[in-house]
């Protein structure tokens, strides 16, 4: 159960990640998609 928590954890810090790089590299994009 411990190990499930933390891979869901680690997943969500990588899609956070994801998401704020694209943030950076295509602001109109994402502004758009918002």
């Amino acid at each position: 159960m411990k190990l499930f928590a933390t891979a869901a954890i680690v997943l969500m810090a990588l899609a956070a990640g994801q998401s704020y790089a694209e943030q950076t590299t295509t602001p109109v994009r994402h502004n758009n998609r918002d």
